[in-house]
């Protein structure tokens, strides 16, 4: 399918930047981790389409309840939304941003 070929054409432009500017090994099988990783979740996500512009045409209420069924299992890992109202839960993990994170890299570093 279509998807499928953007997601081949994409690691075929990550490859060729990696081995074009050389990158040592390690760093070069850190990207494409991160790239099989995001790609993936593109196609095995709400992401097959435009979610967050269908998020935004729903209703408050309904993108509420979208939101809080999708992730709920985040939610329940993240211990700052116990108590807190499905709105103000719904909001935020709406501004959250997926990253990937890999063994060794810093979080935060003091």
């Amino acid at each position: 399918d279509q998807q499928t070929k953007q997601m081949r054409l994409k690691m075929i432009q990550v490859n060729s930047f990696i081995r074009e500017t050389k990158l040592p090994p390690e760093l070069g099988r850190k990207i494409r981790i991160y790239f099989d990783y995001s790609l993936e979740k593109r196609k095995n996500g709400l992401f097959g389409y435009d979610a967050d512009m269908i998020l935004q045409e729903l209703s408050s209420a309904l993108r509420t309840d979208v939101v809080t069924h999708v992730e709920a299992d985040l939610i329940r890992k993240i211990h700052f939304f116990q108590g807190k109202s499905s709105e103000f839960v719904a909001n935020t993990i709406q501004l959250l941003q997926p990253v990937v994170i890999q063994g060794g890299d810093f979080i935060i570093k003091e």
